[in-house]
């Protein structure tokens, strides 16, 4: 199921979240930062040296966003639903709905990324240069550092292997050369686990030999890429089996409603709701027309102090931003829109009138389904 995240901003209509991981790496970031420039500028005031080692922080964060956003717009102008961006503990992902991919198209989204964070790099070398370099004091220092840190990200997101930028360009230039998107991700997820496993390996050589605990970094960063290239390549296959397959055959019938004027204690407290269920379509109070969902989940994160005072329709996912499939839709080919979507839930619609739900929980039920009765994987 998807994680809960914290929307802070919308940025060129685009969503941006955190992920509640990303406290830790700011917090780890912080904390580098800091030491590296007591290190470097021993008399400088504790509390000074926090203050940059923070503002160097939000720069690198706004850096990955820079990134994302690239990733987000370009992808926009190649036709791609872009739904958010989620900062999380190793960077960020871009989240998108996309109904037709082709390879040059995936090409031109996946270098787009280790081309700003360059550029990005580059840009504040510069600026610390003019600025007089690194022995003019530690702002510079740590402008110059930042500088470093892009551009060694911008190589790093250009390896060969998923979920890296670089895996998704060995994926479509092995679609491109093959035509066969379901072997390119093949090919990328598998290279996307070596990498992680050769980190891992490096890592684990760096503590045994040299005892130096950075190495735990590159473990931990391994462990990452290897876990999410097997999850990319999980999804394709799932998508391989559900292409063809309607929304209504995955879908859970008759979903609960509530109206939007209905206040959240209210709702949460209505046994009709969820006993069967976790999500309830919201309808309009006057008209009755679906405008919305909403999930036990997203309920109950309102305080409780909060909860009779605020109506349903300030809590729920508006159709406007996400709006429902229609009930013959292809599940595989919007099985990217529902595994990025913020409650893992999207609904179904027949003829305008919202019919069933499809959760990822109802994608993971229905593959199990299959593979009991011997379907082919």
């Amino acid at each position: 199921m998807a994680r809960s995240t914290w929307r802070v901003a919308r940025l060129a209509g685009v969503d941006v979240r955190i992920d509640p991981s990303w406290i830790l790496i700011l917090f780890l970031i912080v904390s580098s930062f800091d030491a590296r420039i007591v290190a470097a500028f021993p008399g400088t005031e504790p509390a000074s040296g926090l203050l940059l080692a923070l503002a160097g922080a939000i720069v690198f964060f706004g850096s990955v966003l820079v990134h994302e956003l690239a990733h987000a717009l370009v992808g926009r102008r190649r036709g791609y639903q872009v739904t958010g961006i989620t900062l999380f503990v190793f960077g960020g992902a871009t989240h998108a709905k996309v109904a037709d991919r082709r390879p040059g198209d995936e090409l031109l989204v996946s270098v787009v990324g280790p081309l700003t964070s360059g550029l990005v790099g580059a840009g504040l070398l510069l600026l610390a240069s003019w600025l007089g370099g690194p022995d003019r004091g530690a702002p510079v220092w740590l402008l110059a550092w930042l500088g470093t840190i892009n551009l060694f990200l911008a190589a790093f997101n250009l390896l060969p292997g998923l979920p890296l930028d670089g895996g998704r360009v060995l994926r479509s230039l092995v679609w491109a050369r093959t035509g066969n998107p379901v072997l390119a991700t093949r090919v990328a997820s598998r290279a996307g686990v070596l990498l992680g496993y050769v980190l891992i390996a490096l890592g684990l050589a760096s503590l045994v030999t040299t005892g130096d605990l950075g190495g735990l970094w590159s473990v931990a960063i391994g462990w990452f890429l290897a876990d999410a290239a097997r999850r990319e390549g999980a999804t394709s296959r799932w998508r391989r089996r559900l292409r063809g397959v309607p929304a209504a055959a995955l879908m859970e019938p008759d979903p609960p409603r509530v109206r939007g004027d209905v206040d959240v204690a209210s709702a949460i407290a209505d046994p009709s709701l969820w006993r069967r269920r976790d999500t309830a379509v919201v309808e309009e109070p006057a008209a009755g027309d679906s405008v919305g969902v909403v999930t036990l989940r997203r309920l109950t994160a309102v305080r409780p102090e909060h909860r009779s005072a605020t109506p349903v329709a300030d809590v729920m996912d508006p159709f406007s931003r996400h709006p429902p499939v229609d009930v013959h839709s292809d599940v595989g080919r919007m099985l990217d829109g529902l595994l990025s979507e913020r409650d893992g839930t999207v609904t179904v619609a027949d003829g305008g009138r919202v019919v069933g739900v499809i959760r990822q929980a109802d994608v993971g039920r229905w593959l199990q389904r299959q593979h009991a009765r011997g379907a082919a994987p």
